[in-house]
């Protein structure tokens, strides 16, 4: 059976455009950031999320080599720069 790159690639572009018009919240779930507590602040964000009622995709990352911050928190809104909370 042959494979259709060109709609595999189409549903890439699609996918790709989709999470740019997204915000997103990245936790780091490294072993440092465990440590640190960002166990804590991904629940604590899953539940202020929930009550204000803001739509965003927080999703879990591993390790970005900044253990002496964590635990780091980024937000990534459309149209502007991602920005990274230490501590």
């Amino acid at each position: 059976m042959p494979v259709d790159y060109q709609a595999l690639r189409e549903q890439a572009i699609t996918s790709v455009r989709k999470k740019e018009q997204e915000t997103r919240i990245f936790v780091g779930l490294g072993t440092c950031g465990v440590a640190a507590g960002a166990r804590a602040v991904m629940a604590a964000l899953e539940d202020k999320l929930r009550q204000a009622g803001v739509e965003a995709r927080l999703q879990t990352v591993g390790c970005n080599g900044m253990c002496y911050q964590e635990p780091l928190v980024d937000i990534a809104k459309p149209g502007r720069p991602r920005i990274s909370y230490g501590r």
